[in-house]
């Protein structure tokens, strides 16, 4: 069965104008006070960070989370009340993607519509649904946008999942005091506090358990504030083996899961190779294992390969 990653990275491969900064490029050139006053905001926020204008939407979420932490000085917010600007800055991003998605045709990619053909599930991290250009009848049932989507009045979801950075590192920080209620740290998004990311996840990874052999990514470039997708793999995919040493009698019986990754930057890519394998092995998932037997030269099994691909 075949899972297909989507990130903003696709859509910006169809021409959408989707990206952190050209959201924040949109707010300069407003002529309104409070668009202006939000820029400001969003520059004090982020300083430290975009060193050279390359900040992404994980970088920013990634500081959305940082200044979250109860642990976190405040002292060069200047009074700045980091909840309100949040909302703010998702009212404006909701308006702004409502507009942009009415306002360009899409055009197909050709390189892409073979893997829309037999896909089992989609996770979306974007907001918007271009990728229904792709799809068959009835097929959109199986996309879970993990972030929310436009489809509904709905804010999106713009947060950091994570655990305690300081403190208990074992337990997880959910909810955070907003205006005398308690809103899901995850899932940020103030007017959808009602819902819980962790349910939807858990019936999501749930329902899939087990089925996953391959694993198509277009666009996604697994950003710290996303470190659950990596929680939802390891669980939704097929589990070979956990020996490290396997007979080679055994070997032919050992599925493989493929992951391709559709690339604009084989060096960034080969970073996020590097990140996924990392956090498999931390998670105990064996990713390659040694094949043995008697008169046998033992070679090396990957149980996970990769494979890039150009747009």
């Amino acid at each position: 069965m075949k899972l297909i990653i989507l990130g903003n990275g696709f859509d910006l491969n169809h021409k959408y104008k989707t990206s952190f900064n050209d959201f924040k490029s949109y707010l300069k050139k407003s002529k309104l006070e409070e668009e202006q006053l939000l820029v400001k905001q969003i520059d004090q926020l982020i300083k430290d960070r975009d060193k050279n204008g390359n900040i992404q939407w994980n970088n920013f979420e990634e500081i959305i989370g940082h200044r979250l932490d109860p642990s976190f000085q405040f002292r060069d917010m200047k009074g700045v009340n980091i909840y309100s600007l949040i909302e703010k800055f998702t009212e404006k991003f909701h308006f702004y993607i409502s507009n942009l998605i009415k306002t360009k045709e899409f055009n197909i990619n050709p390189n892409l519509i073979k893997e829309f053909e037999d896909f089992t599930s989609i996770i979306s991290f974007n907001y918007t649904s271009f990728y229904t250009n792709y799809l068959k009848d009835n097929s959109e049932n199986n996309v879970f946008h993990i972030h929310g989507d436009m489809s509904e009045n709905n804010l999106p979801i713009i947060g950091f999942y994570y655990e305690k950075i300081s403190g208990n590192n074992s337990s997880t920080d959910y909810s955070i005091k907003y205006s005398n209620r308690l809103i899901h740290k995850s899932a940020l998004a103030f007017k959808q506090n009602e819902k819980n990311l962790d349910l939807d996840i858990n019936q999501y990874a749930n329902e899939l358990k087990g089925k996953i052999s391959e694993i198509v990514i277009m666009g996604y470039s697994f950003g710290e504030s996303d470190s659950h997708i990596y929680k939802i793999l390891n669980k939704i995919m097929i589990w070979q083996n956990n020996d490290k040493n396997i007979p080679v009698s055994k070997s032919k019986e050992i599925r493989v899961v493929k992951i391709k990754i559709y690339s604009f930057d084989d060096i960034e890519s080969e970073k996020i190779i590097k990140k996924i394998k990392n956090n498999f092995m931390k998670m105990e998932r064996v990713i390659s294992t040694n094949i043995t037997g008697v008169g046998f030269s033992s070679k090396i099994k990957d149980l996970v390969t990769f494979e890039l691909v150009k747009y």
